[in-house]
């Protein structure tokens, strides 16, 4: 209960209109914590009430301010919900089988792919991609221009997959280690890139 309360307010405060972006890099690590410490349908219920908790912070936008419909509303919220919780196993099930580094980049991967997907699908495009909560983070968003909304989304959740596979027990030391050195590398070069240009 701990974890999911701790992600739904890094998703609620870390989402939204206005978004704390810093707190949206550390939003999904107590669920990711907890995938390997509970069974599998505890940590996707886990992950996915966490997530639906968190973005009901933008229903009197989406309802009173732009005057979408609940069924909508719900679906707008609860397909990430659902998103999240099955990236959160898909993490869980390669960190149980020792693959500690495809566990780490599973994740921002998987999300990262199903928003592209949902961008050529869906009539709203890329209105609730992950990326756009970090439009307040200036040397973040520069790598836009190199990787799209894409890599800006794909770094959000790299950084808490990378922690959360450093505390797991079952994670390989010198997995542990590479997915460490490829998160911060990432971050680190886009930093220096988004400074640079700015």
């Amino acid at each position: 209960l701990a974890a999911t309360a701790l992600a739904a307010l890094g998703w609620w405060f870390g989402s939204g209109v206005h978004p704390l972006w810093w707190l949206t890099w550390l939003a999904p690590l107590p669920v990711l914590w907890l995938a390997l410490r509970v069974r599998a349908h505890w940590a996707a219920l886990a992950a996915f009430a966490a997530y639906a908790t968190g973005g009901l912070n933008q229903w009197e936008y989406l309802h009173g301010f732009i005057g979408l419909p609940v069924v909508a509303i719900i679906q707008a919220i609860g397909t990430p919900a659902l998103m999240l919780a099955l990236c959160v196993l898909l993490f869980r099930r390669l960190l149980l089988r020792g693959h500690t580094l495809a566990a780490a980049l599973a994740l921002p991967a998987v999300w990262v792919a199903v928003e592209y997907i949902n961008n050529l699908v869906s009539p709203h495009g890329t209105f609730f991609n992950v990326g756009y909560t970090q439009l307040d983070a200036l040397p973040i968003i520069q790598i836009a221009a190199v990787t799209g909304l894409w890599g800006i989304g794909f770094l959000v959740l790299l950084l808490p997959a990378a922690i959360a596979v450093q505390t797991a027990h079952e994670a390989s030391k010198r997995g542990c280690m590479m997915a460490a050195a490829i998160a911060a590398l990432l971050i680190v070069a886009t930093f220096a890139y988004g400074s640079w240009r700015l």
